[in-house]
């Protein structure tokens, strides 16, 4: 069987060049920073890249509070400011898809997702009341690789829903408080209301009879248990670009598929992704 691996060579790398250039007077809360992160990278790694296997829901909340701190918290803009160059994110640029939204309002749904699900990439599902062939928006798919510094890495728009796009700060506050990855927050700001909405109307799994109140329910890992939603997709995605992150040409974290040498590559990529759709707005009929 084919297994992943994650070699973090990179954050040491990233270690032993801060040593030489530190400009703060606290060399060591900076140095124990590097190691947390050198340890939450590979953490994150365990937690949300599963070969050939569905991610648990219990470890994307887990992934959730882990990211939250170093995005939204700021501990890695903490590391960001001693080191001579920027931490760049790998992301799917979702730029001209909300440029395209805002212009024609074609689709009123959209996970920029980019994660693998029973074995295949799964990025860019939305949803759009109109005809596929009125539909503009799949000349723009897949979307291209870009590489966003930290701060545009938490605000980049990446969830749509009734015209409200979430940023990757908001997805992180929501999954790590509201659904008691980090505590339970029994606040409500506006849009935790906003993506309860888009949690509820389209979820993956699973079970078959996981569709709940949802108004789309895609079957995409046969062999879960459990159900998830974009929103969880969303953590899932932001783990991948964190983990792949770079400080200049030093990549915290690169990921690597040893396979068996039975396996035939070309016959692997031939295969086509399947999965099974159950519409609730349409009398909850089987696609």
């Amino acid at each position: 069987m084919a297994d992943l691996r994650l070699r973090v060579g990179g954050v040491a790398a990233v270690i032993e060049e801060a040593k030489a250039v530190m400009s703060s007077g606290k060399p060591d809360e900076f140095l124990e920073l590097l190691r947390l992160l050198h340890g939450d990278v590979k953490l994150l790694f365990d937690l949300t890249f599963k070969h050939n296997a569905p991610v648990p829901e219990a470890n994307i909340r887990a992934a959730s509070t882990i990211l939250r701190r170093w995005l939204v918290d700021g501990d890695l803009e903490r590391i960001s400011r001693e080191l001579i160059e920027p931490i760049k994110f790998p992301v799917s640029d979702t730029a001209p898809i909300v440029e395209r939204v805002a212009n024609t309002g074609t689709i009123d749904f959209f996970v920029t997702a980019g994660v693998m699900m029973n074995g295949f990439p799964i990025e860019g599902i939305h949803h759009s009341p109109l005809a596929p062939e009125e539909n503009d928006i799949f000349p723009l798919l897949p979307m291209r690789l870009v590489h966003l510094d930290g701060r545009s890495f938490i605000r980049q728009k990446r969830l749509l829903y009734k015209s409200r796009w979430f940023t990757t700060e908001e997805i992180l506050r929501y999954v790590a408080n509201k659904l008691g990855g980090n505590h339970f927050d029994l606040r409500r700001p506006k849009f935790y209301g906003d993506l309860d909405g888009a949690s509820q109307f389209m979820r993956y799994g699973g079970p078959e009879d996981g569709r709940g109140n949802s108004e789309l329910y895609l079957i995409l890992e046969p062999k879960s248990s459990e159900v998830i939603d974009g929103v969880h997709l969303e953590v899932i995605a932001i783990a991948a670009s964190f983990i792949q992150a770079s400080v200049g040409n030093t990549q915290l974290g690169t990921i690597t598929v040893d396979k068996p040498g039975f396996l035939n590559p070309r016959r692997w990529m031939r295969r086509k992704p399947t999965f099974r759709f159950f519409d609730n707005a349409d009398g909850g009929g089987e696609e």
